[in-house]
């Protein structure tokens, strides 16, 4: 069956904004979010020490979640999107505290009543951490 232009163009503007439609039957349609995350994350609360340029020194945040992609920071100071930020915590794990410092790019900035925070995706971590950050999370399926 043809889509008229108006459907058509909300189709193309659900999918630019990541949701997907489906019909159940043909009376009803239903929406969902989704997940376009590659890799588990770890739901967190661990402090996290983040150092940008712009900023003179090292600013003390709280870890929300963290993955082997990425991680999401609550903080009172919030770099810009775009921004390269250096950021290191300490996670447990079955072979003891593993220290992990990493660099990230600032990808998404939130101001929500539970606080301000931002989203990392990580340009450089070491495989070594990669792969325990990768068991943890496995661990915690």
């Amino acid at each position: 069956m043809p889509l008229d232009h108006v459907t058509a163009r909300a189709l193309r503007m659900m999918r630019r904004r990541h949701w997907v439609l489906f019909e159940a039957h043909p009376a009803s349609v239903h929406m969902r979010r989704v997940e376009r995350r590659r890799n588990a994350r770890i739901a967190l609360d661990l402090p996290v020490r983040v150092l940008w340029q712009a900023c003179p020194q090292s600013v003390l945040g709280r870890l929300r979640d963290v993955s082997c992609g990425g991680a999401f920071i609550h903080c009172d100071v919030l770099p810009e999107i775009g921004t390269q930020v250096a950021l290191g915590f300490r996670i447990g794990g079955n072979d003891g505290p593993l220290t992990i410092t990493a660099r990230a790019f600032v990808v998404r900035c939130e101001h929500s009543a539970e606080g301000h925070g931002f989203a990392v995706q990580f340009s450089w971590l070491p495989q070594d951490k990669r792969r325990a950050l990768m068991k943890v999370a496995l661990a915690n399926l």
